[in-house]
């Protein structure tokens, strides 16, 4: 049996079987085989309640490591998932209160968003790292050990969201 070939996510840099098959949904966001791996550690979140604590932010480090093309819905995205880390992270709410805040930041600022520059490098941590957990703790730890990353990765943006975010409050 070969080896399969290994290549980089065209969003997240992470190296991944060359596939086919679907990818995240906005164009040029991410290569199948990243999407393929996403969907294993979202099966694992959704098959014990002991790994669904960090979801909120695994579903925002995916969405904001992946923006694809500038359009509507993926500046939309990534703004409001970067406002969400910034709720987690520096106004330490509650995962279901900034989902609730989430939508309230798509309401209000539908067509007014920027395009945020993604960053022109790969990331440290990525859904190869978060896949490996063995156990509830491992997952959760490298779940927000790969949003804080990514929130971070993106600090020259901080400036925009920061005030997007506190007007949510």
């Amino acid at each position: 049996m070969t080896e399969p070939v290994l290549i980089p996510c065209i969003g997240c840099g992470a190296s991944v079987v060359d596939m086919d098959g679907p990818a995240f949904r906005y164009p040029n966001s991410g290569s199948p085989g990243c999407w393929a791996v996403y969907g294993e550690i979202l099966a694992k979140e959704f098959q014990s309640p002991l790994y669904f604590p960090e979801h909120r932010l695994c579903v925002d480090t995916y969405a904001v490591q992946h923006p694809g093309d500038p359009t509507p819905q993926t500046i939309q995205s990534v703004n409001v998932h970067l406002m969400a880390m910034c709720l987690t992270f520096e106004h330490n709410l509650p995962s279901q209160q900034v989902t609730f805040l989430m939508a309230r930041a798509v309401k209000a600022n539908k067509g007014h968003l920027a395009w945020l520059e993604p960053p022109t490098f790969s990331y440290e941590i990525t859904v190869n790292d978060v896949v490996k957990a063995q156990t509830p703790a491992e997952h959760l730890d490298w779940v927000r050990r790969w949003a804080r990353h990514t929130w971070e990765v993106w600090q020259p943006h901080h400036a925009v969201i920061r005030p997007l975010a506190a007007s949510l409050l």
